[in-house]
Protein backbone atom coordinates (compact mmCIF):
# COMPACT_ATOMS: atom_id res chain seq x y z
CA UNK A 1 0.00 0.00 0.00
CA UNK A 2 1.81 3.07 -1.24
CA UNK A 3 0.15 5.54 1.08
CA UNK A 4 3.06 7.94 0.85
CA UNK A 5 3.27 8.10 -2.94
CA UNK A 6 3.60 11.58 -4.35
CA UNK A 7 0.86 11.03 -6.92
CA UNK A 8 -1.66 10.10 -4.22
CA UNK A 9 -0.97 13.14 -2.09
CA UNK A 10 -0.63 15.35 -5.18
CA UNK A 11 -4.38 15.10 -5.83
CA UNK A 12 -5.16 16.85 -2.57
CA UNK A 13 -3.31 20.13 -3.02
CA UNK A 14 -5.57 21.57 -5.69
CA UNK A 15 -4.02 22.45 -9.03
CA UNK A 16 -6.08 25.65 -9.54
CA UNK A 17 -5.06 26.95 -6.12
CA UNK A 18 -1.41 26.21 -6.81
CA UNK A 19 -1.57 27.95 -10.17
CA UNK A 20 -3.26 30.91 -8.53
CA UNK A 21 -0.56 31.19 -5.90
CA UNK A 22 2.07 31.18 -8.63
CA UNK A 23 0.35 34.00 -10.49
CA UNK A 24 0.07 36.00 -7.28
CA UNK A 25 3.78 35.57 -6.59
CA UNK A 26 4.76 36.68 -10.09
CA UNK A 27 4.35 40.17 -11.50
CA UNK A 28 0.79 41.49 -11.00
CA UNK A 29 -0.19 40.80 -14.56
CA UNK A 30 0.97 37.46 -15.55
CA UNK A 31 -2.54 36.63 -16.41
CA UNK A 32 -4.51 36.15 -19.58
CA UNK A 33 -7.56 37.67 -17.92
CA UNK A 34 -9.20 40.93 -18.98
CA UNK A 35 -6.98 43.21 -16.94
CA UNK A 36 -6.53 46.62 -18.59
CA UNK A 37 -3.09 47.32 -17.22
CA UNK A 38 -1.46 44.76 -19.52
CA UNK A 39 -2.62 46.93 -22.44
CA UNK A 40 -1.45 50.05 -20.64
CA UNK A 41 1.97 48.43 -20.24
CA UNK A 42 1.98 47.58 -23.97
CA UNK A 43 1.27 51.20 -24.91
CA UNK A 44 3.80 52.44 -22.37
CA UNK A 45 6.44 50.22 -23.98
CA UNK A 46 5.63 51.70 -27.38
CA UNK A 47 5.87 55.22 -25.90
CA UNK A 48 9.31 54.46 -24.44
CA UNK A 49 10.50 53.03 -27.75
CA UNK A 50 9.15 56.12 -29.51
CA UNK A 51 11.05 58.43 -27.17
CA UNK A 52 14.29 56.54 -27.72
CA UNK A 53 13.79 56.54 -31.49
CA UNK A 54 13.10 60.28 -31.54
CA UNK A 55 16.22 60.94 -29.50
CA UNK A 56 18.32 58.79 -31.82
CA UNK A 57 16.61 59.82 -35.07
CA UNK A 58 19.61 61.78 -36.39
CA UNK A 59 21.70 58.60 -36.15
CA UNK A 60 19.18 56.19 -37.70
CA UNK A 61 18.32 55.62 -41.35
CA UNK A 62 14.74 56.04 -42.51
CA UNK A 63 14.44 52.39 -43.57
CA UNK A 64 15.17 51.38 -39.96
CA UNK A 65 12.18 53.27 -38.59
CA UNK A 66 10.29 50.22 -37.31
CA UNK A 67 13.20 48.18 -35.98
CA UNK A 68 13.33 49.80 -32.56
CA UNK A 69 9.75 48.79 -31.83
CA UNK A 70 10.37 45.06 -31.96
CA UNK A 71 11.63 45.14 -28.36
CA UNK A 72 8.40 46.86 -27.26
CA UNK A 73 6.31 44.24 -29.07
CA UNK A 74 8.33 41.39 -27.58
CA UNK A 75 8.04 42.78 -24.05
CA UNK A 76 4.30 43.41 -24.43
CA UNK A 77 3.72 39.84 -25.67
CA UNK A 78 5.80 38.35 -22.84
CA UNK A 79 4.07 40.49 -20.24
CA UNK A 80 0.45 40.43 -21.32
CA UNK A 81 0.07 37.67 -23.89
CA UNK A 82 -0.96 37.65 -27.53
CA UNK A 83 -3.53 40.47 -27.39
CA UNK A 84 -1.06 42.79 -25.69
CA UNK A 85 1.63 42.01 -28.26
CA UNK A 86 -0.75 42.66 -31.16
CA UNK A 87 -1.77 46.00 -29.63
CA UNK A 88 1.89 47.01 -29.34
CA UNK A 89 2.44 45.93 -32.97
CA UNK A 90 -0.40 48.06 -34.33
CA UNK A 91 0.50 51.06 -32.14
CA UNK A 92 4.15 50.82 -33.24
CA UNK A 93 3.09 50.78 -36.89
CA UNK A 94 1.02 53.95 -36.45
CA UNK A 95 3.82 55.70 -34.54
CA UNK A 96 6.40 54.71 -37.16
CA UNK A 97 4.19 56.01 -39.94
CA UNK A 98 3.51 59.31 -38.17
CA UNK A 99 6.96 60.17 -36.81
CA UNK A 100 9.52 58.41 -38.95
CA UNK A 101 8.21 57.82 -42.47
CA UNK A 102 7.88 60.54 -45.11
CA UNK A 103 5.98 62.72 -44.93
CA UNK A 104 6.77 63.17 -41.20
CA UNK A 105 3.93 64.10 -38.83
CA UNK A 106 1.44 62.67 -41.27
CA UNK A 107 -0.30 59.31 -41.45
CA UNK A 108 -0.22 59.18 -45.26
CA UNK A 109 2.26 56.86 -46.98
CA UNK A 110 3.50 57.88 -50.41
CA UNK A 111 6.23 55.35 -50.96
CA UNK A 112 5.37 51.78 -51.88
CA UNK A 113 8.58 50.64 -50.22
CA UNK A 114 7.49 52.29 -46.92
CA UNK A 115 4.12 50.60 -47.25
CA UNK A 116 5.79 47.23 -47.75
CA UNK A 117 8.06 47.81 -44.75
CA UNK A 118 5.04 48.58 -42.55
CA UNK A 119 3.22 45.45 -43.71
CA UNK A 120 6.38 43.43 -43.09
CA UNK A 121 6.63 44.92 -39.60
CA UNK A 122 2.99 44.06 -38.87
CA UNK A 123 3.54 40.46 -39.97
CA UNK A 124 6.74 40.09 -37.99
CA UNK A 125 5.16 41.79 -34.97
CA UNK A 126 2.23 39.37 -35.09
CA UNK A 127 4.66 36.44 -35.21
CA UNK A 128 6.64 37.85 -32.28
CA UNK A 129 3.38 38.31 -30.37
CA UNK A 130 2.42 34.68 -30.92
CA UNK A 131 5.86 33.39 -29.94
CA UNK A 132 6.18 35.72 -26.95
CA UNK A 133 2.72 34.89 -25.69
CA UNK A 134 3.40 31.16 -26.06
CA UNK A 135 6.68 31.54 -24.18
CA UNK A 136 4.94 33.41 -21.35
CA UNK A 137 2.19 30.82 -21.17
CA UNK A 138 4.73 27.99 -21.07
CA UNK A 139 6.64 29.71 -18.28
CA UNK A 140 3.47 30.18 -16.23
CA UNK A 141 2.57 26.50 -16.69
CA UNK A 142 6.07 25.44 -15.70
CA UNK A 143 5.98 27.62 -12.59
CA UNK A 144 2.52 26.27 -11.70
CA UNK A 145 3.74 22.68 -12.09
CA UNK A 146 6.73 23.43 -9.89
CA UNK A 147 4.46 25.00 -7.28
CA UNK A 148 2.12 22.00 -7.37
CA UNK A 149 5.05 19.61 -6.96
CA UNK A 150 6.37 21.60 -4.00
CA UNK A 151 2.89 21.73 -2.47
CA UNK A 152 2.57 17.97 -2.97
CA UNK A 153 5.86 17.42 -1.18
CA UNK A 154 4.72 19.64 1.67
CA UNK A 155 1.41 17.78 1.87
CA UNK A 156 3.24 14.46 1.90
CA UNK A 157 5.56 15.62 4.68
CA UNK A 158 2.64 16.93 6.72
CA UNK A 159 0.74 13.71 6.14
CA UNK A 160 3.67 11.54 7.28
CA UNK A 161 4.10 13.69 10.37
CA UNK A 162 0.38 13.42 11.15
CA UNK A 163 0.35 9.65 10.62
CA UNK A 164 3.39 9.24 12.83
CA UNK A 165 1.78 11.31 15.57
CA UNK A 166 -1.60 9.61 15.36
CA UNK A 167 -0.11 6.11 15.40
CA UNK A 168 2.31 6.89 18.20
CA UNK A 169 -0.31 8.41 20.51
CA UNK A 170 -2.50 5.29 21.03
CA UNK A 171 0.58 3.07 21.01
CA UNK A 172 2.02 5.15 23.85
CA UNK A 173 -1.22 4.67 25.79
CA UNK A 174 -1.09 0.90 25.29
CA UNK A 175 2.53 0.78 26.46
CA UNK A 176 1.86 2.93 29.53
CA UNK A 177 -1.16 0.99 30.77
CA UNK A 178 0.46 -2.34 29.95
CA UNK A 179 3.45 -1.47 32.13
CA UNK A 180 1.14 -0.44 34.96
CA UNK A 181 -0.70 -3.75 34.67
CA UNK A 182 2.56 -5.65 34.62
CA UNK A 183 3.75 -3.89 37.78
CA UNK A 184 0.96 -5.57 39.79
CA UNK A 185 0.40 -2.48 41.91
CA UNK A 186 -3.05 -1.58 40.60
CA UNK A 187 -6.27 -2.18 42.47
CA UNK A 188 -9.02 -4.16 40.82
CA UNK A 189 -10.87 -1.01 39.77
CA UNK A 190 -7.69 0.48 38.35
CA UNK A 191 -6.97 -2.76 36.50
CA UNK A 192 -10.37 -2.64 34.83
CA UNK A 193 -9.82 1.01 33.96
CA UNK A 194 -6.40 0.15 32.50
CA UNK A 195 -7.87 -2.60 30.34
CA UNK A 196 -10.57 -0.21 29.10
CA UNK A 197 -7.91 2.33 28.18
CA UNK A 198 -5.87 -0.29 26.32
CA UNK A 199 -8.95 -1.34 24.36
CA UNK A 200 -9.75 2.31 23.60
CA UNK A 201 -6.22 3.00 22.35
CA UNK A 202 -6.23 -0.16 20.25
CA UNK A 203 -9.57 0.86 18.73
CA UNK A 204 -8.16 4.30 17.85
CA UNK A 205 -5.20 2.69 16.14
CA UNK A 206 -7.43 0.21 14.32
CA UNK A 207 -9.56 3.08 12.99
CA UNK A 208 -6.48 4.90 11.68
CA UNK A 209 -5.27 1.81 9.85
CA UNK A 210 -8.73 1.14 8.39
CA UNK A 211 -9.00 4.72 7.14
CA UNK A 212 -5.61 4.38 5.44
CA UNK A 213 -6.61 1.07 3.85
CA UNK A 214 -9.96 2.46 2.69
CA UNK A 215 -8.34 5.52 1.16
CA UNK A 216 -5.73 3.39 -0.58
CA UNK A 217 -8.51 1.19 -2.02
CA UNK A 218 -10.47 4.24 -3.17
CA UNK A 219 -7.48 5.81 -4.91
CA UNK A 220 -6.56 2.50 -6.57
CA UNK A 221 -10.19 1.88 -7.59
CA UNK A 222 -10.34 -1.38 -5.62
CA UNK A 223 -13.16 -0.57 -3.20
CA UNK A 224 -16.01 -3.02 -3.75
CA UNK A 225 -19.62 -2.51 -2.74
CA UNK A 226 -22.01 -5.38 -1.99
CA UNK A 227 -25.28 -3.68 -2.78
CA UNK A 228 -28.67 -5.07 -1.85
CA UNK A 229 -32.05 -3.61 -0.86
CA UNK A 230 -31.76 -2.27 2.69
CA UNK A 231 -33.67 -0.02 5.05
CA UNK A 232 -31.40 2.98 5.50
CA UNK A 233 -33.29 3.97 8.64
CA UNK A 234 -32.13 0.74 10.30
CA UNK A 235 -28.54 1.39 9.22
CA UNK A 236 -28.62 4.95 10.54
CA UNK A 237 -30.24 3.88 13.80
CA UNK A 238 -27.63 1.16 14.41
CA UNK A 239 -24.71 3.48 13.66
CA UNK A 240 -26.11 6.15 15.98
CA UNK A 241 -26.56 3.62 18.80
CA UNK A 242 -22.93 2.55 18.42
CA UNK A 243 -21.86 6.20 18.80
CA UNK A 244 -24.19 6.94 21.70
CA UNK A 245 -21.87 5.73 24.54
CA UNK A 246 -19.12 8.02 23.27
CA UNK A 247 -21.52 10.95 23.13
CA UNK A 248 -22.73 10.22 26.64
CA UNK A 249 -19.19 10.02 27.99
CA UNK A 250 -18.50 13.51 26.61
CA UNK A 251 -21.82 14.91 27.88
CA UNK A 252 -23.14 15.50 24.35
CA UNK A 253 -26.81 14.98 23.53
CA UNK A 254 -27.17 12.69 20.48
CA UNK A 255 -30.69 12.83 19.04
CA UNK A 256 -32.18 10.78 16.20
CA UNK A 257 -35.35 11.27 14.16
CA UNK A 258 -36.06 9.01 11.21
CA UNK A 259 -38.78 8.14 8.70
CA UNK A 260 -39.80 4.55 7.82
CA UNK A 261 -39.62 5.05 4.03
CA UNK A 262 -35.90 4.72 3.45
CA UNK A 263 -35.42 1.59 1.29
CA UNK A 264 -32.32 2.00 -0.86
CA UNK A 265 -30.00 -0.19 -2.91
CA UNK A 266 -26.73 -0.09 -1.05
CA UNK A 267 -23.94 -1.73 0.89
CA UNK A 268 -25.10 -1.69 4.53
CA UNK A 269 -21.58 -1.85 5.97
CA UNK A 270 -20.32 1.05 3.85
CA UNK A 271 -23.39 3.19 4.46
CA UNK A 272 -23.04 2.53 8.19
CA UNK A 273 -19.45 3.72 7.80
CA UNK A 274 -20.71 6.96 6.25
CA UNK A 275 -23.11 7.58 9.15
CA UNK A 276 -20.44 6.66 11.67
CA UNK A 277 -17.88 9.00 10.07
CA UNK A 278 -20.31 11.91 10.04
CA UNK A 279 -21.52 11.37 13.60
CA UNK A 280 -17.99 10.81 14.91
CA UNK A 281 -16.85 13.99 13.19
CA UNK A 282 -19.73 15.95 14.73
CA UNK A 283 -19.02 14.58 18.21
CA UNK A 284 -15.32 15.34 17.83
CA UNK A 285 -15.92 19.03 17.23
CA UNK A 286 -18.84 19.53 19.64
CA UNK A 287 -17.97 20.62 23.19
CA UNK A 288 -19.42 19.11 26.38
CA UNK A 289 -23.03 20.14 26.84
CA UNK A 290 -23.51 20.41 23.08
CA UNK A 291 -25.99 18.67 20.83
CA UNK A 292 -25.74 16.51 17.71
CA UNK A 293 -28.91 15.80 15.74
CA UNK A 294 -29.29 13.04 13.16
CA UNK A 295 -32.36 13.31 10.97
CA UNK A 296 -33.61 11.06 8.15
CA UNK A 297 -36.52 11.78 5.80
CA UNK A 298 -37.72 10.97 2.30
CA UNK A 299 -38.09 13.70 -0.30
CA UNK A 300 -39.40 12.74 -3.72
CA UNK A 301 -37.24 9.96 -5.10
CA UNK A 302 -34.47 10.44 -2.55
CA UNK A 303 -33.79 9.70 1.07
CA UNK A 304 -32.01 12.47 2.90
CA UNK A 305 -30.23 12.22 6.22
CA UNK A 306 -28.40 15.05 7.91
CA UNK A 307 -26.01 15.28 10.83
CA UNK A 308 -26.14 18.70 12.52
CA UNK A 309 -24.18 19.94 15.51
CA UNK A 310 -23.76 23.18 17.45
CA UNK A 311 -20.01 22.79 17.81
CA UNK A 312 -16.97 24.59 16.47
CA UNK A 313 -18.30 25.05 12.93
CA UNK A 314 -16.36 25.48 9.69
CA UNK A 315 -14.71 28.66 8.48
CA UNK A 316 -15.84 29.98 5.06
CA UNK A 317 -12.28 29.63 3.73
CA UNK A 318 -12.11 25.95 4.63
CA UNK A 319 -15.68 24.93 3.72
CA UNK A 320 -14.98 24.28 -0.02
CA UNK A 321 -12.14 21.90 0.94
CA UNK A 322 -13.87 20.07 3.79
CA UNK A 323 -14.08 16.80 1.81
CA UNK A 324 -10.49 16.86 0.56
CA UNK A 325 -8.26 14.03 1.72
CA UNK A 326 -5.94 14.83 4.62
CA UNK A 327 -7.81 18.11 4.97
CA UNK A 328 -8.37 19.59 8.42
CA UNK A 329 -9.16 23.24 8.75
CA UNK A 330 -7.09 24.31 11.73
CA UNK A 331 -3.94 22.44 12.76
CA UNK A 332 -4.56 23.54 16.35
CA UNK A 333 -7.87 21.70 16.27
CA UNK A 334 -6.21 18.78 14.51
CA UNK A 335 -3.75 18.29 17.32
CA UNK A 336 -6.45 18.73 19.95
CA UNK A 337 -8.95 16.33 18.40
CA UNK A 338 -6.67 13.99 16.46
CA UNK A 339 -7.42 12.17 13.24
CA UNK A 340 -5.95 12.05 9.75
CA UNK A 341 -8.63 14.05 7.96
CA UNK A 342 -9.78 11.04 5.92
CA UNK A 343 -13.23 10.30 7.33
CA UNK A 344 -15.19 12.90 5.37
CA UNK A 345 -13.33 12.11 2.15
CA UNK A 346 -14.12 8.40 2.54
CA UNK A 347 -17.77 9.22 3.28
CA UNK A 348 -18.00 11.36 0.14
CA UNK A 349 -16.58 8.62 -2.07
CA UNK A 350 -18.93 5.95 -0.65
CA UNK A 351 -21.99 8.18 -1.06
CA UNK A 352 -21.08 9.00 -4.67
CA UNK A 353 -20.60 5.30 -5.42
CA UNK A 354 -24.20 4.86 -4.31
CA UNK A 355 -25.33 7.49 -6.79
CA UNK A 356 -25.83 10.06 -4.04
CA UNK A 357 -24.48 13.42 -3.00
CA UNK A 358 -23.04 14.83 0.20
CA UNK A 359 -22.72 18.48 1.15
CA UNK A 360 -21.55 20.57 4.09
CA UNK A 361 -22.90 23.83 5.45
CA UNK A 362 -21.86 26.12 8.28
CA UNK A 363 -22.56 29.69 9.31
CA UNK A 364 -18.92 30.04 10.32
CA UNK A 365 -16.51 29.27 13.13
CA UNK A 366 -18.22 28.60 16.44
CA UNK A 367 -21.68 28.32 14.86
CA UNK A 368 -21.97 24.59 14.24
CA UNK A 369 -22.06 22.59 11.03
CA UNK A 370 -24.43 20.39 9.07
CA UNK A 371 -23.66 17.52 6.69
CA UNK A 372 -26.42 16.32 4.37
CA UNK A 373 -26.45 13.07 2.38
CA UNK A 374 -28.96 12.28 -0.37
CA UNK A 375 -29.28 8.77 -1.85
CA UNK A 376 -31.84 7.60 -4.44
CA UNK A 377 -34.67 5.49 -3.05
CA UNK A 378 -34.87 1.90 -4.24
CA UNK A 379 -37.78 2.59 -6.62
CA UNK A 380 -35.91 5.52 -8.19
CA UNK A 381 -32.77 3.41 -8.53
CA UNK A 382 -34.68 0.60 -10.25
CA UNK A 383 -36.26 3.08 -12.69
CA UNK A 384 -32.90 4.60 -13.63
CA UNK A 385 -31.46 3.42 -17.01
CA UNK A 386 -28.05 3.01 -15.37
Amino acid sequence: MEITSLSWVHEQVGAPEAAGSVSRRLWPRMSWGPRPYRFIVALAGVAVATGIKLALRPLAREDEAALGFFAAVMFAAWYGGLASGLLATVASAFVSDYFFLSPVNDFSIRSSSDCMRLFQFLAEGALISVLGGSLRSAQIRADAQKERAEAANRAKDEFLATVSHELRTPLGGVMLWSKLLKSGTLTEDRRRAALDKIIECAEDQRQIVEDLLDTSSIVAGRMRLEKRPIDLATVVRSAVEVARPGARSHDIALELSSAPCAMVLGDPARLAQVVSNLVTNALKFTPAGGRVEVGLACDGGKVRFAVTDNGEGISPEYLPRVFDRFSQGDMTLTRRHGGLGLGLSIAKDIVERHGGTISAASMGTGRGASFTVEIPLLAATAASPS
